[in-house]
């Protein structure tokens, strides 16, 4: 029986989460923790559902009210939980991906080619911020840097907020609040995954945010 949720062990403070199945994600997230030496949980049997439904390998692992399920929060969140306190116990912190993938649709919204749309819980009255504002400039402007297509934040409380309370990325703030713990949503344009060209942004983004303490430019943010 093939597993439902692949683990994969690192060794730097980064954690990149798949929690929906897309054949071409999943295979770019492998080759990113590969390549970055750091943690993945990644959902490849649970088909996304808006209940769970375990006969059927159903279930929204994105969703906090369906991670209480018993077996779904063996599987998918205590080895999500485990590498966190890893990531904390080695170095002090700890960086999570949410990584999604989105249509060409959002180019359509936006007005301009997309190449990432970032999450980091940016609220319309009031925010709840997952990672600090310095590593979100200090990756803004290294996927900018690549002169790639533009980099994209999501507006307040909308569909790429991140900011959604019964979410993962919300998770380290309003259920296991640890502010050791910093995460950040990532969609990404499906084109940009089957060239490559996410992989190849992505890779210099994350490995930048494992070096810098501290970063001080901040980038004009353009919001989706």
């Amino acid at each position: 029986m093939n597993e439902r949720v692949k683990l994969i062990r690192g060794n730097e403070p980064t954690i990149l989460v798949c929690p929906h199945i897309n054949i071409d994600l999943i295979s770019m997230a492998k080759d990113l923790a590969k390549t970055l030496d750091c943690y993945a949980v990644i959902n490849q049997g649970f088909a996304k559902s808006d209940s769970v439904n375990l006969k059927n390998s159903e279930a929204d692992c994105y969703k906090i009210d369906q991670l209480k399920n018993p077996v779904v929060n063996d599987e998918f969140l205590k080895p999500l939980l485990k590498y966190k306190e890893n990531c904390i116990k080695k170095h002090g912190w700890c960086m999570i991906y949410y990584l999604f993938s989105t249509n060409e649709d959002v180019s359509n919204l936006a007005g301009e080619s997309v190449g990432l749309i970032i999450g980091n819980g940016r609220g319309k009255k009031y925010d709840s911020k997952t990672c600090k504002g310095w590593r979100k400039h200090l990756f803004v402007n290294v996927w900018r840097d690549l002169k790639s297509k533009e980099i994209f934040e999501g507006k307040g409380s909308g569909a790429y907020s991140g900011r959604n309370a019964n979410e993962l990325n919300q998770y380290f703030r309003k259920i296991q609040r640890n502010m050791l713990v910093e995460s950040l949503e990532v969609h990404i344009p499906e084109c940009g995954i089957k060239n490559g060209t996410a992989r190849k942004n992505l890779y210099c983004a994350m490995s930048d945010m494992m070096l810098y303490d501290y970063y001080d430019k901040e980038p004009v943010s353009k919001f989706i």
